[in-house]
């Protein structure tokens, strides 16, 4: 009964996440088009590479941000309430502290390399000073703001979660119609606008938590335990949170080093078309995670592995349906979206980050098990060894002369490994089957993707570039993945339970308007 509920409650706060993405997705590429129109290329890649120095920063609160949600959510699945309040203390004197912490690197070794090492035209230097103090200070409130957002998550309460990203993205549309007749430089008015939003969304959190859960209030305290503890289990994640970051937003500091913003526009378009899709599977992963967490604690392993193989091939159903279309019509896609204003290498950028984002799908569900466990450190050695590697590689094949793409090239290649490496020290942690994950996830996804580009694939050769033969090609896909995956994706077991499922929902739908009609 109580593993009904969860589902349900996955079920649920899925639902909600994914209402939320579609209002998201839409709003965001509208604003991406627009603001790519009015800042025009080059500023538009100033933005993205300023505002990736001070990411670059970020990886410090994003380990932090991820060891407060696994110690939340630990304690709530051990319904202990009052350690559960000072681990919500402790985690923001923490971010408050790191918040400074952020402040001095970025006004010192952030802002030389700023004005020392990035190619920016000598006309919009000063511009981009302001959109790197502003960045910052943004960056500010969402450390600030990750005690708070943990708490949601790990209450599961996914429609707050929801309704805040919603009138997030509605505030920069907005922003996007403010600068568009915007009288001052229209790159620092964005960069303004965009830190008032943020500490918008951060007032809505503050409020909302504390009227809604009794452990959130805002004395800065902690015992030394709890510290050590979650500084400890964050410490050793920070490696992981930043070989992430010299991943993406490394690239992008090496790209505009050696090719210039132009560049980095058409990374940082290729990453908001990214975004959208990937959106899809980071909803599903997020109200997956709290459940392994708390199930974990509570000591119910068997039912951890049954989420892990489920989350793992859900996660590749979930983005391979839309990868695909994107990834046989990105040319034509593109124009749609932008228009005839395409940075070079935009369409190729985008199809090496849509397949490196396919690969990673797998990756967040054995990270889950690795924070609930606690057992981070040589976990995050081995696998930010491994990825930071990318970074040196790039560099020298840039050095070589090679084109940009080799950069994207590199890190999918390092993403299929740091991905093995996952697979190989879960093993070691849960004890659960590899051969058995290889027959029952590997095997059908690997066949869904070979065999489901087939059809539209040749539907994209036969016929010429148009609108029509784009949405051809993308019907085509969409259905070629359904067919396969019920085909070669699901078990026995599940066709049966999915099958009994939506032959429910029929009967429902039909006996409710029987019901109607006879009113």
């Amino acid at each position: 009964m109580v593993k009904d509920n969860n589902s349900k409650r996955i079920a649920k706060n899925t639902l909600l996440l994914y209402i939320r993405l579609l209002v998201v997705i839409v709003v965001s590429l509208y604003t991406s088009r627009i603001v790519l129109q009015v800042l025009g290329v080059v500023d538009f890649g100033i933005y993205n590479v300023v505002g990736g120095v001070v990411v670059m920063l970020a990886f410090l609160n994003t380990s932090m941000a991820t060891g407060i949600q696994r110690f939340l959510s630990f304690e709530l699945g051990k319904e202990n309430n009052d350690k559960l309040k000072l681990v919500f203390r402790t985690a923001l004197t923490i971010q408050v502290m790191l918040s400074f912490l952020i402040v001095i690197l970025g006004e010192t070794v952030g802002l030389w390399f700023l004005n020392n090492k990035m190619t920016i035209p000598a006309d919009r230097i000063i511009s981009a000073n302001w959109v790197y103090q502003l960045s910052i200070l943004s960056f500010v409130f969402v450390i600030l703001q990750s005690p708070f957002n943990a708490i949601i998550i790990a209450h599961e309460r996914m429609n707050f979660y929801a309704y805040m990203s919603i009138v997030e993205a509605l505030l920069k549309l907005f922003v996007v119609f403010l600068i568009a007749s915007s009288p001052f430089d229209k790159l620092v008015s964005y960069a303004l606008l965009l830190g008032i939003v943020t500490f918008i969304i951060f007032l809505f959190y503050l409020f909302y938590t504390k009227k809604r859960f009794i452990e959130v209030d805002f004395a800065l305290s902690f015992k030394k335990e709890m510290l050590i503890s979650m500084s400890s289990f964050s410490g050793w994640n920070t490696l992981g949170s930043l070989s992430y970051t010299m991943k993406s937003q490394g690239i992008n500091i090496l790209l505009n080093m050696f090719f210039g913003p132009v560049i980095n526009a058409a990374r940082g378009l290729s990453f908001q078309v990214f975004t959208a899709i990937n959106g899809f599977v980071t909803n599903f992963q997020v109200a997956f995670r709290p459940q392994m967490i708390k199930s974990y604690a509570q000591g119910d392993i068997d039912y951890v592995i049954k989420m892990l193989y489920f989350v793992s091939k859900l996660s590749f159903f979930l983005i391979y349906i839309i990868s695909l279309p994107v990834l046989l019509e990105t040319d034509t896609i593109l124009k749609m979206w932008l228009g005839n204003d395409i940075p070079p290498e935009t369409s190729l950028f985008t199809r090496l980050v849509i397949l490196t984002g396919i690969v990673d799908a797998f990756a967040t569900p054995f990270s889950t098990i690795v924070h609930a466990t606690g057992k981070v450190k040589w976990f995050q050695i081995v696998t930010s060894s491994i990825m930071i590697l990318v970074i040196p590689v790039s560099y020298f094949l840039f050095k070589i002369g090679l084109p940009p793409e080799f950069a994207l090239i590199v890190s999918l290649v390092f993403t299929v490994l740091v991905q093995i490496t996952r697979i190989l020290f879960v093993k070691k942690l849960i004890n659960f089957s590899i051969l058995h994950y290889f027959k029952h996830v590997f095997v059908p996804t690997s066949i869904i993707f070979i065999i489901s580009p087939l059809l539209p694939l040749t539907l994209h050769m036969v016929y010429e570039e148009t609108y029509e033969r784009m949405f051809l090609t993308i019907l085509m896909s969409i259905l070629s993945t359904l067919i396969f995956t019920y085909i070669f994706g699901l078990n026995k077991k599940e066709k049966v339970e999915y099958t009994q499922r939506i032959k429910n929902w029929f009967y429902t739908k039909m006996k409710s308007t029987r019901l109607n009609s006879n009113k």
